[in-house]
């Protein structure tokens, strides 16, 4: 004999309700955008824009909340750079935001002198953030009496005091091996975080994608 009691009573209507006939909870709101934490004390860092990342300073110096570093970088009639660094920075750490893109040439010289200016104010660390690295596509020799121009810029970049450098999307991922372990090459990709930007819209993006074999020219 069973005792009734043992069996609490059950709601049939809800027993017998279809999962898929069940209210749905209403979407919720989306996530606020988590705010970016320095680690540190910011007045040890000091951020300075180069003439090829001038926009991408002031964003990136919006999103950590602190000003950028008073750097001006004139051209006389000549043609000559002149860079000179408005603040003390000694004992700092400084970030160089510059890409070296068209006029590829002016940048990168503008870029070797900001080091330069930096290691002569005595700064702790130097690291450059170059979106794009030129001369990447100059990684081999294919020809007699021709140079690594990819190699030669890096060897620049390291004679001058370049403690680490961060790249985006390098077009050869040999370029790392062209600098000595006392300067170090981080190489970012875009792919992650265009894809969670995709995956959050949920918009369809017609993309027309060319296709070029890397052989290590110049020619665009």
């Amino acid at each position: 004999m069973v005792c009734a009691c043992a069996y609490p009573e059950r709601d049939t209507d809800a027993a017998l309700q279809s999962p898929l006939s069940a209210p749905r909870p209403l979407p919720s709101a989306p996530r606020a955008r988590p705010a970016i934490r320095m680690y540190g004390n910011p007045s040890d860092v000091c951020i300075l824009a180069g003439s090829g990342g001038d926009h991408l300073t002031e964003e990136v110096c919006g999103l950590l909340g602190v000003p950028s570093t008073s750097c001006t970088h004139t051209k006389s009639d000549g043609g000559e750079l002149k860079i000179a660094i408005n603040e003390n920075i000694r004992g700092r750490d400084a970030h160089i935001i510059q890409s070296t893109c068209h006029p590829v040439n002016d940048n990168i010289i503008e870029l070797s002198l900001i080091v330069s200016a930096l290691r002569r104010a005595s700064a702790e660390r130097v690291i450059a953030v170059v979106p794009y690295y030129g001369y990447g596509r100059q990684t081999r020799k294919l020809r007699s009496r021709e140079p690594i121009s990819a190699a030669d810029v890096a060897t620049i970049f390291e004679d001058q005091g370049l403690d680490q450098i961060i790249t985006v999307d390098l077009q050869h991922g040999q370029i790392a091996g062209f600098f000595s372990p006392r300067c170090s090459l981080d190489n970012l990709s875009v792919i992650p975080a265009v894809a969670r930007v995709r995956v959050r819209v949920r918009v369809r993006v017609r993309v027309r994608v060319r296709v070029r074999l890397g052989l290590g020219l110049a020619n665009p």
